[in-house]
């Protein structure tokens, strides 16, 4: 399940940040509904936020939200990266402000397995995060912006391999990961799909122009490993930032997915992204919840059956069939 910018209106809390469709789909207690039903299902391995997570400063609306998922949803492995408003709360480093958290609160909330984490050696109790940045020292901006190590990563999932980036630092930051994720996704036993999680997905609004996900994608599929994947058509990427639920955007096809269709202004569209990389394809089904009727019928079906028994619901945005990647 991979989704992003997701909102609600909260009736005990108010958001600097309208959630402009957040009545009409109802996502303060639908969009838990549907993860409980889908993240729930054993059909389900692990599930994704990719920024903008609640458009939340200081974690009121992040507590409100988990706490109507089910422990099974809870439970289940997470992956998220930061957006640019889990860095400046309005969007941009231009309106950011001292009470801003930067992500340094992003970071400990979620708790991800980045590359901070690997201070700690086996059996030592070193904090997993990299806190060598001071939050409050930044001279603009209002806050100054966690160490990148904080918000990059790379897991294995089964036939699958993740590797997470945050596009709020520069392609010199990240020179040495990619560097090595590429490696590993190659070589890494098991792994056929390589997926890359990002936010953004057009440069601006604290993003440089070839850290938004498709550049650093561009950018991405000319290091060694990397190159291999994108040639088989085995490397692809997700992302949000914006608000539609759209496959193949900025031309990249069969490529590229956007998730961001969640409750904020854009296409106003709702529903849940699923990746599928079971049978030796790699496939990516969106299940459209953005009317009554919609939500039933998935809401029911997913909780009775499953996703995968209800795949007769879903738009298919790809059906592919997969090569071996071969490296030289």
């Amino acid at each position: 399940v991979m989704i992003a910018d997701p909102c609600f209106k909260s009736t005990q809390f108010t958001s600097p940040i309208g959630c402009q469709f957040g009545d009409q789909f109802q996502t303060a207690t639908r969009t838990p509904q549907l993860l409980n039903a889908f993240v729930g299902s054993s059909d389900t391995d692990f599930w994704s936020i990719l920024g903008d997570n609640f458009y939340d400063r200081e974690g009121n609306h992040s507590k409100e939200f988990f706490s109507k998922l089910t422990n099974q949803v809870k439970e289940t492995p997470f992956v998220t990266v930061p957006g640019n408003h889990d860095y400046w709360v309005m969007g941009t480093p231009q309106a950011g402000v001292v009470a801003d958290q930067c992500a340094n609160g992003f970071m400990q909330f979620y708790g991800q397995d980045s590359e901070a984490s690997l201070v700690a050696g086996p059996g030592e109790s070193t904090a997993p995060f990299n806190f060598t940045v001071d939050p409050s020292a930044a001279a603009t901006s209002g806050c100054s912006r966690a160490s990148p190590d904080n918000s990059r990563f790379f897991h294995q999932f089964g036939n699958v391999g993740i590797i997470g980036q945050s596009g709020a630092y520069t392609l010199e930051d990240y020179g040495a990961f990619m560097k090595e994720s590429c490696q590993w996704l190659v070589n890494t036993k098991g792994i056929e799909v390589g997926v890359l999680v990002g936010h953004w997905d057009v440069g601006g609004m604290g993003a440089g122009d070839d850290m938004d996900v498709p550049s650093f994608y561009d950018e991405l599929v000319a290091v060694p490993g990397c190159k291999e994947m994108a040639a088989a058509g085995n490397l692809k990427f997700f992302m949000g930032h914006t608000h539609c639920n759209v496959p193949h955007p900025h031309g990249h096809n069969d490529t590229g997915f956007m998730v961001a269709g969640q409750g904020m202004e854009g296409c106003a569209n709702y529903g849940v992204p699923i990746l599928d990389t079971t049978e030796g394809r790699t496939r990516v089904h969106y299940f459209d919840a953005s009317t009554d009727d919609a939500f039933n019928a998935v809401t029911s079906c997913v909780t009775a059956n499953g996703w995968r028994g209800c795949l007769n619901l879903a738009e298919t945005w790809l059906d592919q069939p997969r090569t071996k990647t071969m490296v030289v």
